[in-house]
Formats: C-alpha cells, sequence, structure tokens
C-alpha cells in the first residue's frame, strides 16, 4: 500500500500488529457537506464530525493501477431514515463531489492523525433499491474518478444537427458547416 498523504502517526499504526480502522464518507452538496462513517458512534476529526447513524453500510473495492484509467467505487447507504433518500431525490446529485477516507483509531477511540483520502471521484448515478416484502431500502451512490472524462470531447460543434437540436431548430447557419471545415487549414500560413 502506498502512504501518499498519511501522516508519520497514520503510517506508524498502520503498521502496528492490532490497528482500528474505521472508513469516512464525505458527500459535497451546494450548501453542505454530509458526513457519514462506519464507525459505531459519531467521530470528530480534523475534517469534521460525522454521524454513524448507520447509514454507511459499506463500499466496493478500489482499484488502483498506474494506467490513466476510470476506476469506479460504490457506497451502500442504508435509506431507511427517509431524510437519506430525500437528499437525492431533491438535490441535483449529478457531478458532485464524494470523498472517502481511511482513518486510524487509538484504543480509547480517537483518531490518531488526520484521515487518509483513499478515492475522491464525482457522482454519476444513485440506486435507490427498495424491498416491499422486508421493509428495507438502500441507496448505492456510484462514483468515477477525475479520469472518467479524460477522453471527452469538450466545447461545442459546429455541425449543423447540433445547431438545430440544442439551439435554434430552424436556424440554418451551420447547414454547410461540414463541407467549409474540410477546406480550412488550421495552424498554416
Amino acid at each position: 500500500m502506498a502512504y501518499r498523504g498519511a501522516t508519520q502517526d497514520a503510517i506508524a499504526e498502520m503498521s502496528a500488529e492490532q490497528c482500528i480502522v474505521v472508513h469516512l464518507l464525505e458527500l459535497h452538496w451546494d450548501d453542505s457537506i454530509v458526513r457519514l462513517t462506519d464507525f459505531n458512534r459519531e467521530l470528530t476529526t480534523s475534517n469534521g464530525t460525522y454521524t454513524a447513524l448507520g447509514h454507511l453500510l459499506s463500499f466496493s473495492d478500489i482499484e488502483e493501477t498506474s494506467e490513466l484509467i476510470t476506476s469506479n467505487i460504490t457506497a451502500q447507504l442504508s435509506g431507511i431514515e427517509q431524510s437519506m433518500i430525500a437528499l437525492f431525490l431533491s438535490e441535483n446529485y449529478l457531478d458532485r463531489q464524494m470523498d472517502l477516507y481511511k482513518c486510524f483509531l487509538t484504543s480509547a477511540m480517537t483518531p490518531v492523525a488526520d484521515p487518509v483520502l483513499i478515492f475522491s471521484g464525482r457522482i454519476n448515478k444513485p440506486i435507490i433499491a427498495e424491498d416491499p416484502e422486508s421493509g428495507t431500502c438502500s441507496i448505492g451512490i456510484e462514483a468515477a474518478s477525475h479520469w472518467v472524462d479524460f477522453e471527452r470531447r469538450g466545447g461545442r460543434h459546429t455541425s449543423h444537427n447540433e445547431q438545430v437540436s440544442r439551439w435554434e431548430p430552424t436556424d440554418k447557419g451551420f447547414q454547410y458547416s461540414d463541407q467549409v471545415l474540410d477546406e480550412i487549414k488550421w495552424g498554416i500560413k
């Protein structure tokens, strides 16, 4: 495991014979940050206070490679409390920051050092799964690393179809743009 971002105290705790590890999840909204933990009680760190009401159930494996690829994780949240479901139904959740930290605790259940960031990405979809027979509900939040947009073509495209579909259906200004653009040699004198 790479020790990127870990303090000396956290590295020493990782090397200990026995250590207590908890995970901290942050969901960044416009006006607030929702902080959740898989610990059995509320936990305060240098980042803030994390709620432990059983919301953060689990998260998928985090894959790390040396290649420039998109890594995705899914955090599984309990949706028993209606406020968590309402959060995703009322907020614009797409492209919101989601951070996952690992935090090491002392035997007195206090943080050893600052939490270590193990994943940072953008929310691309939540999955609300209800089971009426058992009366349970869970929310899966899928997030992708910042490499997700690496191959996306940005900006506007100068084509008739895009002009008609996005801006003005009757505009014919880009009707012959595909023919003209073939003749223009950009950057050549």
